[in-house]
């Protein structure tokens, strides 16, 4: 139940970007901000793979923190290419619960309206920010990753917001 379109390969074009966007906030408001339009940054593909990374290495830190305390350093490089396995395996029956849940949800009423993909997207980044939040509480070196990721997550809601009201100034 992963929501890809037909042309989700394919970048968004200047026509189709009237609805709403779909990257990050951040971009579109600094855009706006240098006086050019909001969509500019929507069809880049740079936002994207930023995105996919980041929820890549999110889980894969967590992962390797668990095994870090617990490992000798020889292990431990030894455990780091599986180690990305596991990870696509996690992610693999995290969205497979995620159908469920979204089902279970539907059955029972709730967010009836509310499109699949909506309800994807609040559930992984609930799981990125549960992750990253781990992360910036360590002690390893990863804490600097999960204070990042948070940080740049909460300025990304924080230019949502913003872009909502200079939308809702403008009309």
């Amino acid at each position: 139940m992963v929501c890809l379109l037909a042309n989700s390969l394919e970048m968004m074009t200047r026509e189709q970007s009237d609805g709403p966007g779909f990257y990050f906030a951040l971009p579109r408001l600094l855009n706006r901000g240098r006086e050019r339009t909001a969509t500019d940054s929507e069809g880049r593909a740079g936002e994207a793979y930023l995105g996919s990374i980041a929820l890549f290495v999110i889980p894969y830190l967590a992962a390797w923190n668990l095994f870090a305390g617990s490992v000798s350093s020889g292990r431990l490089m030894a455990v780091a290419i599986p180690l990305v396995f596991l990870v696509w395996m996690f992610w693999l029956a995290l969205f497979f619960l995620n159908s469920l849940v979204i089902k279970l949800l539907r059955m029972s009423g709730l967010f009836g309206d509310t499109p699949a993909c909506a309800l994807q997207h609040i559930f992984i980044v609930a799981v990125l920010v549960a992750l990253a939040a781990g992360l910036a509480v360590g002690t390893h070196w990863t804490r600097w990753v999960g204070m990042v990721f948070l940080a740049a997550l909460v300025l990304n809601f924080l230019a949502a917001a913003a872009l909502r009201g200079l939308k809702r100034q403008s009309t």
